[in-house]
């Protein structure tokens, strides 16, 4: 598996239509590969994703160059200098192709790890039906159910969230409604409902 990250220029023109429109970067981003490459059954999908810097989302002032970080994961190694060519920086760092093999090869069943997660948490109900007699899919939106969310598919995406027993340390003084003391039972999770 290869990691890449492309610095995109926000102020060039092509660098405005690449994050003004998924399918247009989609495309871009497929591009980056010859044709057929990508076919061998087996492989992973090319998953990419774009980041925004603080200063951009935020609208704070941030020091440096307000670029936006196009990453792609794939199972070969992209060339993505049309990308570079029209929308991103030519310069030493603009891009950063790394060979992910040896740090996947490392992983095994038990390590700890700490990871931000990036998903829109939903279900289906038969309360609402769409104009084809399905379930309607709603989005979870208090943080209680996005994290519950989260809880409820760890397992099966192949993760658990430690409680703060687990890690150990200072354990905050904890009570269940009962008034029983649960002492290192809080999960180590911190739910943000985006902005």
């Amino acid at each position: 598996m290869f990691l890449t990250r492309i610095y995109l220029n926000p102020h060039r023109r092509g660098a405005k239509q690449l994050m003004r429109s998924r399918q247009v970067l989609h495309a871009a981003v497929m591009n980056c590969f010859p044709p057929g490459v990508l076919d061998i059954p087996g492989n992973p999908r090319v998953l990419w994703r774009l980041d925004y810097p603080p200063s951009l989302r935020s609208g704070l002032p941030r020091q440096g160059s307000p670029s936006c970080a196009l990453f792609i994961s794939s199972p070969v190694p992209p060339d993505p200098s049309h990308i570079v060519e029209e929308a991103g920086y030519a310069t030493e760092g603009g891009v950063v192709v790394r060979d992910m093999s040896p740090f996947l090869d490392g992983l095994s069943a038990e390590q700890r790890w700490g990871f931000r997660l990036c998903v829109n948490p939903t279900f289906r109900t038969a309360a609402q039906v769409n104009e084809r007699g399905q379930k309607k899919i709603l989005a979870h939106v208090t943080q209680a159910q996005q994290i519950q969310w989260v809880l409820k598919n760890a397992k099966e995406r192949g993760f658990r969230v430690l409680t703060s027993a687990e890690i150990g340390g200072d354990l905050p003084v904890l009570e269940n409604d009962n008034g029983e003391r649960v002492d290192g039972a809080n999960l180590l999770i911190n739910g943000a409902l985006p902005s």
